[in-house]
């Protein structure tokens, strides 16, 4: 924690705004300094800003940057090439395709787990599409009871739910629920047979040895589709790249609920990942030291130039 807060913005001048003194307060005993910390409801903040900004504010000066970004996010895209020439479903390939097959106007629910970190990497949102998540809390399990509330709320608009196989498990009888009311809820499964958020740990501190991740470490799954019929509610299978639009069309084409398993390779980790002790700039796997200090613009860590 320490280290992550003395490694971010550590030569920027940094504005907190946040509606809690309190949480304004801790950063002193964490031994980070706030330059201007700003108690505010942050939309308040936000129109202020704006407003103070008004016309004087010259973007031009921030082109330079702009291109900085997008020569970044060329060089190194969340979803690369060679990931659309592999047989079995890639997590990135399917989450930038979900992304066009998801309504305009629809509402996204996520889990945790890998799931969340995929999505946010890949996923390409549209004007009018929202994505909700428990963030900071990321529970498991809770997409699903979120997804039915979020379509209740919406008068019965569909919604789409995506959890992991092992998330799923966790609410599993809200299935029920989803069935009862015919509420057309999309029902997104990543079936990797395990945790694979832990197994990435797991690899990471303790020699790959998948304690209570896989179904060889103690876990146990259903069959998906089979779990989906006893429910009565249809199910579209997706088992590899190749498949993607197809089963997605099917998925989006269905009225009222629909559960879509969608079968990734347990290996699929999270790329990059930050990780703990290094700054976030230097995240997991490490790029070759040459490349990531030719894309430094402040002074790397010493644990960065090893």
């Amino acid at each position: 924690m320490r280290r992550a807060l003395d490694s971010w913005a550590r030569e920027a001048k940094t504005i907190v705004v946040d509606i809690d003194q309190a949480e304004l307060d801790k950063f002193p005993y964490l031994g980070r300094t706030i330059d201007v910390p700003v108690c505010a409801d942050a939309g308040a903040f936000i129109a202020a800003l704006l407003e103070a900004m008004g016309d004087n504010f010259a973007g031009q000066r921030l082109e330079a940057w702009w291109e900085r970004v997008q020569g970044w996010k060329e060089q190194y895209p969340a979803c690369r090439q060679e990931y659309h020439e592999e047989t079995p479903v890639n997590p990135y390939v399917f989450f930038k395709a979900l992304a066009k097959a998801v309504g305009d106007e629809e509402h996204t629910f996520i889990d945790t787990g890998c799931t969340i970190p995929w999505i946010m990497q890949a996923f390409e949102f549209r004007p009018g599409q929202r994505l909700f998540h428990d963030f900071n809390n990321t529970a498991m399990g809770w997409a699903l009871p979120a997804a039915i509330g979020g379509c209740f709320a919406l008068d019965g608009k569909p919604v789409t739910c995506v959890a992991g196989d092992g998330s799923l498990m966790m609410n599993v009888q809200e299935l029920a629920t989803v069935q009862k009311h015919k509420l057309p809820v999309r029902i997104i499964v990543i079936d990797n047979r395990g945790y694979s958020m832990v197994q990435q740990t797991q690899d990471q501190w303790l020699e790959g040895n998948y304690f209570a991740t896989t179904e060889e470490g103690g876990l146990g799954f259903p069959d998906f589709q089979k779990l989906a019929a006893a429910f009565d509610i249809p199910a579209v299978e997706i088992g590899g790249n190749a498949t993607i639009e197809e089963g997605l069309v099917k998925t989006y084409a269905m009225e009222g609920p629909v559960l879509c398993v969608v079968h990734v390779p347990r290996e699929h980790r999270v790329i990059p990942q930050a990780y703990y002790g290094y700054p976030l700039e230097d995240s997991m796997p490490l790029l070759p030291r040459e490349e990531l200090l030719a894309n430094m613009i402040v002074k790397p860590l010493p644990i960065s130039q090893s």
